[in-house]
């Protein structure tokens, strides 16, 4: 699943997301996260795309992959932070290697926004 959302997450296209995508798509990767079995770098390696997809990247207005990217990575960071509901009302569930991961997020996003982190 991770590898999948890395490689949606940096395929080219014309389009801004639409119908919460990002959102549902940082919903699942966090689901994925959740999972006791991950170690640290297959919980933070599949970022490595995103941040080589960011690093290629030229000056200017973001085009809407690396735009959709960036607001995914931002949700994703957020559930990351606070846990993750499976379900509508659920219990939130903690995010195996929470820091590394959380790291990782802000690391790739400090590459097309330097503020950030």
């Amino acid at each position: 699943m991770l590898d999948l959302a890395a490689r949606r997450l940096v395929a080219p296209t014309e389009y801004v997301w639409r119908d919460q995508e990002d959102d549902r798509l940082a919903h699942a990767v966090a689901v994925t996260l959740t999972g006791q079995e991950l170690t640290v770098e297959e919980s933070v390696g599949w970022l490595a795309v995103v941040r080589a997809d960011f690093e290629a990247g030229t000056p200017g207005p973001p085009p809407p992959d690396a735009s959709n990217a960036m607001r995914t990575l931002r949700a994703l960071y957020v559930l990351v932070d606070r846990g993750v509901r499976a379900e509508r009302g659920g219990v939130p569930a903690a995010i195996t290697h929470r820091e590394a991961v959380l790291d990782a997020i802000a690391a790739t996003l400090a590459v097309v926004a330097p503020f950030a982190g």
